[in-house]
């Protein structure tokens, strides 16, 4: 649960435990997280009360963190990017139908100045533990699983990636491709 960071300007002192308020308030794995305006933030996870939908920011200058606005769904094993001020959450794991884990294909967008979540349109292909970026205006999410790792599941890679353009008629609407 501690916050480990890395000096660029100074390697050779390795990593380094956060002193004063680096522990995480909320102990997890496989959370989602991005830097915004300078802060850190960790977004899902799961623990032992488990998937989460808990979003937390830390601020450096401070050093302390905060509660927001929790996201829409609970996951674990998200992919996130940055985009004209807004965190957008892709995919992840959650329980399906029968109860096993697997993977989810929701989009969600954060506003961190307003701390609001909006819902986006889904993911063609759910999809865990991809990776997502951003590229002239276009939003990529490639690799990842397309089955979770319940009993007797072997993760399967996702054979197709997907990509989301803005529609340049409607500020912050994305549409396949």
């Amino acid at each position: 649960r501690t916050l480990l960071v890395f000096d660029l300007d100074a390697p050779i002192t390795g990593w380094q435990a956060l002193t004063g308020s680096g522990v995480t308030p909320t102990p997890r794995r496989g959370a989602a997280t991005a830097v915004f305006d300078g802060k850190l933030y960790v977004i899902g996870g799961l623990n032992a009360a488990g998937f989460l939908d808990v979003v937390e920011v830390f601020d450096p200058e401070q050093k302390r963190w905060e509660r927001k606005t929790p996201c829409p769904v609970a996951f674990q094993s998200a992919t996130i990017i940055q985009a004209h001020g807004h965190l957008i959450v892709f995919g992840g794991e959650n329980f399906d139908d029968n109860g096993n884990i697997g993977p989810i294909g929701n989009v969600s967008q954060y506003d961190p100045v307003e701390d609001i979540w909006s819902v986006r349109e889904s993911m063609i292909t759910p999809r865990s533990k991809s990776v997502a970026g951003r590229l002239c205006k276009t939003n990529y999410v490639v690799t990842g699983e397309e089955e979770g790792p319940a009993p007797n599941q072997t993760p399967v890679p996702v054979p197709v990636n997907e990509e989301y353009q803005e529609d340049q008629e409607e500020d912050e609407v994305f549409t396949r491709v």
